[in-house]
């Protein structure tokens, strides 16, 4: 077993109450917005964290996790299914890359990111070489910062009818970032243009909004996010701790 996958009891012991915290905060908040706190899911990012540290957060109660990075995931999933004898729920939230589907496909059936027809048609070919589907939540732009990625708001409609065709590609849900502006203002703002949003995507589907996933919100405005809906929050440094520095790039 790697070195970096060995964590010790005190930061296992740290995990588990940042996690208890977080999922007491989430809980608050959701209940504060009228709603049920089981609605509501955590992820924790845990990009550029050791398997150590997903081992020592599964342990603790999570069971989904994001990462950002397609060759990280690649060299991580493995590492973590072997200190754990399971393999954990991984989501694939940062930009994805055609070129980069090959690492992330055998081991994610989520894509938080997808935002164009040219990616569901590459995922649909890894789709049809391993027997799976793909869930995918359609990333908006609502902030309308250049240099966010995500399709416009206004462009939503006509993304959606371009993918739904497409074989092994099912579409669950919206995801956005709020924009770096830092006020409450917009960051609230932004999270209701997605849920506003997710009646689009309800209508072009043709299922129900309370089947629809809102994946937004994260450390620093995960109780806005929840007060507008979301249904998953992405966690990370409140539940890793600062984040070390990202792994040097590995070979293909």
């Amino acid at each position: 077993m790697k070195a970096a996958n060995i964590m010790s009891n005190d930061f296992a012991v740290r995990i588990a109450n940042n996690i208890a915290a977080v999922s007491e905060a989430a809980g608050e908040a959701a209940r504060a917005a009228g709603r049920n706190p089981g609605e509501v899911r955590i992820l924790a990012v845990s990009k550029t964290q050791p398997a150590g540290a997903v081992a020592a957060a599964y342990s603790a109660g999570i069971r989904i996790f994001g990462e950002n990075y397609a060759q990280e995931l690649r060299d991580k999933a493995p590492e973590t299914e072997e200190i754990l004898g399971v393999s954990p729920e991984w989501h694939f939230i940062g930009h994805l890359q055609t070129n980069k589907c090959k690492y992330v496909a055998p081991y994610c059936s989520t894509i938080h990111s997808l935002d164009s027809v040219g990616l569901a048609q590459e995922l649909s070919k890894f789709a049809n070489k391993f027997s799976k589907n793909f869930s995918v939540l359609l990333q908006v732009n609502t902030s309308g910062e250049a240099s966010k990625y995500g399709c416009a708001p206004e462009d939503l409609e006509s993304l959606v009818a371009s993918i739904m065709p497409i074989d092994g590609i099912r579409i669950i849900g919206l995801t956005t970032i709020a924009g770096l502006s830092g006020t409450s203002e917009n960051t609230i703002r932004e999270f209701a243009l997605l849920r506003h949003l997710r009646e689009t995507l309800a209508d072009e589907t043709g299922r129900s909004e309370s089947e629809l996933e809102l994946s937004m919100g994260m450390s620093g405005d995960f109780r806005e996010a929840i007060a507008e809906g979301a249904t998953i929050i992405r966690i990370g440094s409140l539940i890793f701790g600062e984040r070390p520095p990202k792994p040097t790039k590995t070979s293909s």
